[in-house]
């Protein structure tokens, strides 16, 4: 069995349309459809070295490259990631606020660096707006988020830190996943293709959720959701 495995409630619909259509057109799925099968360990060895990794390597969030975009926070984008949804120019008020984009900024950063077949769709809202951080689609239509945990202090990020624990956290996330996909289709950074099987994984609710720590905080967690099944695959649990 998976670890850390739990069951939320089922809903009429988890995207909040009370079984109505989804941001689509479509209809969600059933919750009487049959359980999704265990995760395999080798789809999740990627991101979990990368976790893993961050903390020992140098530089690993930020971009040299001359063609970056450069940010009123000092930190330059990959150009792969493109325009962050608040703007180059956007700067909070709040010192960690700033501190937490820097954070998400150089996450974004390192993500792209290290997983280049995946399209960033949406990242970089401003502070207090709800959601994940970074949603990216992949060549398959596999739908992953990134939460940037950015911490002063050197912690380490435990699944009991975890983003989008609650029902009502991850039907706000789902809900901008949906928008997000669809803007992306019509902008073209995500080929008809890949958008249309990325829009079926969000109706079945089917994604990753990766919590990364930032700043001074160290390792992460990744967990897995397909329909009503939540399993945290990383960290493993000691036996």
């Amino acid at each position: 069995m998976p670890i850390y495995s739990s069951r939320p409630p089922v809903k009429e619909d988890r995207r909040g349309h009370n079984g109505g259509p989804s941001l689509d057109g479509s209809t969600a799925a059933s919750p009487n459809s049959s359980p999704p099968e265990e995760p395999d360990p080798k789809e999740f060895a990627h991101i979990s070295r990368w976790l893993s990794e961050r903390n020992v390597r140098a530089d690993k969030d930020k971009y040299t490259g001359a063609d970056g975009i450069d940010t009123a926070i000092g930190v330059r984008l990959d150009p792969r990631v493109g325009e962050p949804a608040a703007g180059r120019d956007y700067q909070p008020n709040n010192l960690n606020h700033r501190k937490g984009l820097e954070g998400e900024f150089g996450l974004v950063n390192d993500f792209a660096r290290q997983f280049p077949d995946h399209t960033i769709i949406e990242f970089g809202r401003k502070a207090g707006e709800h959601g994940p951080d970074v949603i990216s689609v992949d060549p398959n239509g596999k739908i992953t988020v990134l939460d940037s945990k950015w911490r002063g202090a050197d912690t380490s990020i435990s699944p009991s830190r975890r983003a989008h624990q609650t029902e009502n956290s991850l039907q706000s996330a789902l809900q901008r996943i949906g928008l997000s996909i669809n803007a992306a289709m019509k902008s073209g950074r995500v080929s008809p293709e890949a958008g249309a099987t990325a829009l079926e994984n969000w109706r079945n609710g089917n994604l990753t959720i990766v919590t990364v720590g930032t700043g001074n905080a160290r390792n992460g967690v990744i967990e897995r959701i397909a329909g009503d099944e939540r399993a945290v695959v990383h960290p493993k649990r000691r036996p």
